[in-house]
């Protein structure tokens, strides 16, 4: 709950809309992890009141955004918790508050409290985050080297060194000569990939990977797929839980965007469906806004 409470903080404290949205997916994860391990979701309420009933009733205020709070769970606290006392952490049997979640309508919010001064609000794409692994998914049209996730994706040449040009090249100039040492060092034990320090960025480390370019694609299309495979399996070993990657094949290599799209989003789903143990958020980063319309177009099925 401690590290609940220094997201949200944390988020309400950003400035950066592109950062906001990766410290959410990290709240996101928090209460998913919650919801697994301990069979319960907590949320931080703002009143609890005595409804004249055998039972007291909670209300996140509010769950529709309209002046209707909606009482989500009764619940025998009279030994637990202070009538009326504010921001208290509460742990709801989480069949019984999801449901009333899931129907709460096309306006369904629930706004998770930190502190006096600090609140988060989870709209419905995110209770389907919480609920449905394949829902992690989000598109950024955003600098990836600005992003303070946990690993970002480089798509590397094929002698691993800066190829003067495209996200590999502004990649390895912003992350500074130390990741190219380290590159060099890494793609001799492995040619299809590696994973080096982050250097200069904000993020914990970058994953470096090899894509086909559009002949090697067009012969045979599973390489793409074992690109974007491979990917996860990397996070997986190195516990990275929130990853940025750009489109991969496209620029230099010829691979058209929506064929890139298509693959990325359609591997990171099976994965995560067979995967549901592993907490994981995936940000697909464009830099060009028709980029980032082909994605969404893909993610709205």
């Amino acid at each position: 709950m401690e590290k609940l409470r220094d997201l949200i903080v944390e988020y309400n404290n950003q400035n950066d809309d592109n950062n906001k949205k990766i410290i959410r997916s990290r709240i996101i994860l928090a209460l998913v992890k919650s919801v697994r391990e301990k069979d319960l979701l907590p949320i931080l309420v703002d009143a609890v009141f005595n409804d004249g009933s055998t039972g007291y009733s909670y209300n996140v205020n509010c769950l529709t955004h309209h002046g209707t709070p909606q009482a989500l769970a009764d619940f025998n606290c009279h030994n637990d918790i202070t009538h009326y006392k504010k921001y208290s952490v509460l742990g709801f049997e989480i069949g019984r508050l999801l449901r009333e979640i899931e129907y709460a309508g096309d306006c369904g919010i629930l706004q998770i409290f930190a502190d006096d001064n600090n609140a988060f609000s989870l709209w419905e794409d995110d209770l389907e985050r919480i609920l449905y692994p394949e829902k992690r998914f989000s598109v950024l049209q955003a600098d990836i080297t600005d992003l303070p996730v946990d690993a970002v994706v480089n798509s590397a040449n094929d002698n691993y060194t800066d190829s003067a040009s495209g996200v590999n090249h502004e990649i390895l100039k912003a992350a500074g000569s130390i990741v190219g040492e380290e590159l060099l060092n890494a793609a001799r034990e492995s040619m299809n990939g590696c994973v080096t320090s982050a250097g200069n960025l904000p993020s914990r480390a970058i994953i470096h990977i090899k894509a086909p370019n559009a002949a090697t694609f067009q012969d045979d299309p599973d390489t793409l797929y074992g690109t974007y495979q491979s990917i996860f399996e990397y996070a997986k070993d190195n516990d990275f839980h929130v990853l940025a990657i750009p489109s991969l094949g496209t620029g230099k290599k010829g691979i058209p965007n929506e064929a890139v799209a298509n693959v990325a989003v359609n591997v990171a789903q099976k994965w995560l469906d067979s995967n549901p143990e592993y907490d994981l958020f995936v940000f697909f980063v464009t830099y060009s806004r028709d980029s980032y319309k082909t994605y969404m177009d893909v993610l709205i099925f």
